[in-house]
């Protein structure tokens, strides 16, 4: 793999127990070093996304694919997103499958089939529609329960018994990963939505431009992706809102993240009376960089980024307990230096 390959993954913005730090930072390594030596066996960047939030979804950690959220029905709905910059391809509200991510990689791959009879391939499926297709393409439906997990279980019965009251559990929304490869750039997420969610309720991993959106332009590409309260996410439209305002490639990608954080989020109508929590990774490529910035309002945001030499996975705090205020950081790699 040449040093032109990037990716940036998170496990979700919210709270993530000191007891369990460690674990998430072995997940974060783990996927990430699949991820990288995936750049060795795959084409595009869309290959290496897919392949990392699968491993994401694997792990019981995380609120995505096999111990998510239950629904207040008990049950795990999914929902995920993939995209190039060009197309995409999204699911949301389907029951039974182990990896969302690859469910919406087969509407993905379906945006590049000839329409026929002038019937443009849908790119955003949900619900048994989109199960019925998944199971058309032969993709693999699994019983319901082995999504399920003895602690999301645990976690779903003390939130049912205690509905009406405040409870401290973990706080995770979405998984997700940027990469550029081979002149490709992608984004993926995925999500067991929020815990006792309605069932049905669609949540922004699924929704292109609200929790994630990506650009690919010969003279700069760049991706992003969200995790957070959901609805606070889809009332500002955060990605492609912020997304649009990062191509400015006079002026340094964390500036220029930090200020539209500040403008569209923080100071959003929308919040006036909401504590905002959310958190943001975003890969930003020009012809002479590639720039990896994240920022984080919530309380912990759990971060990894790598290329074939350079690893680096953690979980970042929010330092200050006011509310309204958050971390920000950021690494440059020039593709002249290779390194800077």
């Amino acid at each position: 793999m040449d040093e032109s390959s990037f990716l940036i993954i998170h496990a979700g913005a919210g709270f993530h127990a000191e007891r369990k730090r460690s674990s998430y930072k072995k997940l974060l390594k783990h996927c990430l070093q699949i991820g990288v030596q995936s750049f060795n066996e795959i084409s595009t960047a869309v290959d290496c996304v897919e392949r990392v939030v699968c491993h994401l979804e694997d792990s019981p950690l995380t609120n995505a694919g096999c111990g998510s959220n239950l629904s207040l029905d008990g049950t795990v709905e999914s929902e995920a997103l993939v995209s190039d910059g060009k197309s995409c391809g999204s699911v949301a509200a389907i029951i039974g499958f182990k990896n969302p991510i690859k469910c919406a990689r087969a509407v993905f791959d379906n945006q590049l089939l000839p329409s026929q009879l002038g019937r443009v391939p849908p790119c955003f499926l949900v619900a048994q529609g989109a199960e019925r297709f998944l199971e058309d393409k032969g993709i693999e439906k699994v019983p319901a329960d082995l999504l399920l997990t003895k602690e999301s279980r645990s976690i779903f019965n003390e939130a049912c018994a205690r509905l009406c009251k405040e409870l401290k559990a973990p706080s995770l929304c979405t998984v997700g990963a940027l990469a550029y490869h081979n002149n490709t750039i992608a984004v993926a997420n995925s999500s067991g939505g929020i815990l006792l969610k309605h069932p049905g309720r669609i949540g922004p991993s699924c929704l292109f431009g609200v929790g994630s959106w990506a650009s690919y332009q010969p003279e700069m590409s760049l991706a992003i992706t969200v995790t957070g309260i959901g609805e606070q996410i889809m009332k500002t439209n955060l990605a492609s809102t912020i997304g649009h305002q990062l191509f400015n490639v006079n002026v340094p990608l964390m500036f220029l993240l930090k200020d539209n954080f500040q403008k569209f989020y923080i100071e959003s109508s929308f919040l006036d009376n909401e504590e905002p929590l959310v958190g943001i990774i975003v890969l930003r490529k020009s012809s002479t960089a590639v720039e990896l910035a994240w920022i984080h309002s919530s309380k912990s945001f759990a971060i990894g980024y790598g290329t074939s030499s350079h690893l680096k996975y953690f979980v970042s705090e929010k330092l200050s307990k006011v509310e309204k205020t958050f971390e920000l950081g950021g690494v440059n790699f020039s593709l002249k230096d290779h390194f800077k």
